[in-house]
């Protein structure tokens, strides 16, 4: 059972069944925080005598002077027989990374520096210990205000002592005594926050090791990055259960690399056959790597005696999967969907909705997206400001708005200063009806209304430029009753907030992110991206709380752009990572969709730009013939092709999905297959 992941509807269920049948106790559950009391309250309704207690920490509370040890009291019970005979820990994945954490532990003093002939003095910090200055990456002392790196620092002064080697031992001279100079002073300039805190995962690695028979780690896609620290609490406690069962609807994210360190931390083969840091191989063998080369005719590297011109070649990995994947996936995962079930989802229509700029906004954005873009190609610094500022002007036109942002000096680092680099007013009077997504998004909310179907709209911008007051002003004054879900609110608490609003709303505004996993949000039936959402796990993800099991109505999925804009762009070039994602899920796209950082994304939609890249149009890649799909996983590409005849061989699966498998005689130079590696041409 070890590295299993199972796209599937309904995984807490079937999971409490694995361990059931497995008699699998006692067994522990890694989640997202807000499906703890969902998987505690399943999993006791599911297995007839079984019972789930949550582990929430191991330190000190600030209320009772005794420690606090949620694991050890687990087992204690366990062993008094209190929990019964089958007993189940599930854990926060917030819960099970949390260490002590730490902070920096500074002093400060007055130092004399000679600059410019003369001497003047300057406060800087200091060792609380020998009183050395703490120096920054460059060698000079760091000022009371300025920032230290964010990472833990130890004191780099010599203070008087007996020497010491590399390993800490006393030099000693000829005749063995311990020569007396000076030593590194190697104080810590840190303290632990909360220094009785300790890291559940990595308790039950070094001291509870075998004694949990099962671990079940839901939504699984978000431990696989390389060195994130859920990625390692998960890794901790794959290796002190005996099995591991990971359940994810999310799994293949368009790139190899993007399930290399998943499946390495539970694949035994992986292991075997690649080192830690070998994802450039793992994309060699089974992604899609673009090779440039690049003539290097001005940088004065032409050969001296040989006169030969030099070339230099870069590779990055590209949307694209090779079949050979596969051998890396059946031993250990099982791919299900509803249709292998029998149930059946109502129907499933999207569309994208293109509107065309006033003049007044469209004169606007254009110039204010020429000026940045020209700022970002004369200086890389002002890249994630052109992005930002071009994404997300459009929607937030109604208001006058200033592009600021933080003065760098020649060297890079921040001053400190703010630099206005353009006004920005509203593009609308007040008195105005609004802008046009405004004006077509209040209209189509009625028309759904007036159908008896709630609409779900997402937006992206609430955090330090809300626009969500903006967007439920407009829809309450064309007469709709709009609910607002706020970060803010207790994400255990925000299946119960919403069920207690549901029926007196007619549109549920909010950040994708917030719903993104885990509630079901079938009172809704229409779902529209008022501003799309960057990261295609969260986007799909977002999609999927409508459209599941207990929807009675059939579900539409609207994505608004503005014709000519950015986020068109990135909306066709999302579009066509998903349809990369169709050789490993075949027509079942949307379950192929992994999160992928906002920056990961920004950057290669930058490159495009900047690289006059011609995407696709949105009609060739969001279902031009038809828009309806009964897939079961849905589509957010193409419409689905269900399978009707069994298949006999690899190839016929190929051909199935439109995959033309071109056989190349191989040349008698060409290297062997790795161990266990199946070739396929």
């Amino acid at each position: 059972m070890r590295g299993a992941p199972c796209p599937y509807h309904n995984k807490t269920t079937i999971a409490a069944g694995v361990t059931a049948l497995l008699d699998a106790f006692p067994a522990i559950v890694i989640c997202p925080p807000h499906l703890v009391p969902k998987w505690i309250r399943e999993i006791e309704e599911t297995i007839p005598g079984a019972k789930a207690v949550e582990l929430r920490r191991i330190g000190r509370n600030a209320d009772d002077p005794g420690d606090i040890n949620d694991v050890k009291a687990f087992f204690d019970a366990v062993e008094a027989g209190t929990l019964g005979e089958k007993p189940v820990a599930v854990v926060a994945n917030t819960s099970a990374k949390m260490g002590p954490g730490w902070k920096p532990a500074v002093a400060t003093r007055t130092i004399r520096e000679l600059r410019y002939g003369k001497w003047h003095k300057r406060q800087v910090l200091c060792c609380p210990k020998c009183g050395h200055p703490v120096m920054d990456d460059h060698g000079s002392a760091i000022a009371v205000d300025g920032k230290l790196p964010k990472r833990r620092l130890f004191c780099q002064g010599q203070i008087p002592g007996w020497e010491v080697d590399g390993e800490g031992r006393v030099r000693r001279d000829n005749e063995g005594n311990p020569i007396w100079g000076k030593r590194a002073c190697a104080n810590p300039l840190f303290v632990f926050d909360q220094s009785r805190r300790w890291s559940i995962a990595e308790y039950i690695s070094k001291h509870c090791k075998g004694k949990f028979k099962l671990l079940i780690a839901d939504e699984v896609h978000q431990f696989k990055g390389q060195s994130s620290d859920r990625g390692i609490a998960f890794h901790q406690l794959v290796t002190a259960c005996k099995w591991t069962l990971t359940l994810t609807g999310t799994f293949f994210g368009g790139k190899s690399t993007s399930i290399f360190w998943l499946l390495y931390r539970l694949n035994a083969g992986v292991r075997r056959d690649f080192t830690y840091n070998e994802e450039t191989r793992w994309a060699k063998l089974y992604g899609v790597l673009e090779s440039k080369v690049k003539r290097r005719d001005d940088d004065g590297e032409d050969g001296i005696f040989t006169g030969n011109r030099r070339r230099h070649s870069k590779a990055k990995e590209q949307p694209g999967i090779s079949p050979a994947i596969i051998n890396r996936l059946l031993d250990t995962t099982a791919f299900l969907s509803l249709k292998d079930l029998g149930i059946q989802l109502p129907g499933y229509q999207e569309e994208v909705i293109t509107l065309d700029m006033p003049d007044s906004q469209g004169h606007q954005y254009y110039n204010m997206d020429r000026f940045l873009k020209q700022q970002a190609m004369d200086d890389n610094r002002y890249l994630s400001v052109w992005l930002q500022w071009s994404l997300a002007r459009p929607n937030s036109g109604f208001r006058d708005e200033a592009v600021i942002v933080e003065g760098i000096d020649d060297e890079g680092k921040k001053t400190g200063l703010k630099k206005n680099l353009m006004e920005l007013p509203a593009v609308i009077h007040p008195d105005d009806e609004g802008l046009p997504k405004e004006t077509w998004l209040a209209n189509y909310c009625l028309a759904e209304r007036q159908q008896g179907r709630k609409v779900l709209v997402y937006l992206r911008q609430t955090g330090t430029r809300d626009i969500q007051d903006r967007v439920q002003a407009v829809l309450e004054k064309a007469g709709l009753r709009v609910t607002v879900l706020h970060g803010s609110i207790d994400p255990r608490k925000r299946e119960e907030w919403i069920a207690k609003r549901t029926p007196t709303t007619d549109v549920l505004v909010c950040n994708p992110k917030l719903v993104e996993t885990g509630l079901d949000l079938i009172a809704y039936s229409t779902v529209i991206f008022y501003e799309i959402e960057y990261s295609l796990y969260t986007l799909w993800q977002a999609v999927r709380r409508v459209w599941r099991l207990g929807q009675t109505q059939a579900v539409k999925a609207l994505f608004s752009v503005y014709e000519g804009a950015m986020e068109s762009v990135a909306l066709a070039l999302m579009g066509r990572k998903m349809k990369a994602a169709q050789l490993l899920y075949g027509d079942e796209v949307g379950g192929a969709i992994v999160p992928e950082s906002e920056g990961d994304f920004l950057t290669q939609l930058a490159r495009e730009l900047l690289a006059g890249s011609k995407l696709p149009d949105l009609a060739t890649l969001f279902a031009e013939d038809t828009q309806v799909s009964h897939n079961p996983l849905g589509s957010m590409t193409v419409p689905s092709v269900v399978m009707t005849v069994p298949l006999d061989t690899w190839e016929d699966w190929l051909q199935q999905r439109g995959v033309v498998v071109v056989r190349k005689k191989r040349r008698s130079t060409a290297p062997a297959a790795l161990p266990g590696q199946a070739s396929l041409f």
